[in-house]
């Protein structure tokens, strides 16, 4: 019972800044819906991979999944000639994302995720921060590596 007394107080910051980052992510979360609206959906799954969801006319077209961890969060940029905001992987990754078109079913291993911008968005800068801030707070929330935890 002493031991159980013990470990709490140790524990509990750790839970309270878990709920605090599930927070920041889904806070996260409905500002990217409520920005792209329909021409793109965004979640984090629970092996802390970013999955980006982009649509065409009504049809899912393209699902991309980036683990956090590997995404370089300072390249994360509009790119003017093919007005996407694109995201990239760390140097040290190269192509850590898995880029599903479900027209066809081919998977193809890459190292950017380009997403168009919304029509409002001309420069991207709106998007841009919103990824990035969204990245900044699921890498935050993730539990520590060596757990092995997963996210629920």
């Amino acid at each position: 019972m002493r031991m159980h007394l013990f470990i709490l107080p140790l524990l509990l910051p750790i839970t309270l800044q878990a709920q605090k980052g599930e927070a920041a992510i889904k806070t996260d979360l409905k500002a990217l819906a409520a920005h792209f609206q329909e021409s793109a959906r965004f979640d984090l799954d629970r092996d802390d991979r970013l999955v980006v969801d982009l649509f065409s006319k009504g049809q899912h077209v393209r699902r991309d999944m980036v683990p956090l961890v590997h995404l370089d969060t300072s390249a994360i940029a509009f790119n003017e000639e093919e007005q996407l905001v694109l995201l990239r992987c760390s140097a040290e990754q190269g192509q850590c994302i898995d880029k599903e078109v479900l027209k066809t079913g081919a998977i193809s291993r890459t190292g950017r995720c380009g997403i168009p911008v919304p029509a409002g968005d001309v420069r991207g800068e709106k998007a841009v921060a919103l990824l990035r801030q969204l990245v900044r707070d699921g890498l935050a929330a993730m539990p520590p590596k060596e757990t092995g935890n997963k996210r629920r």
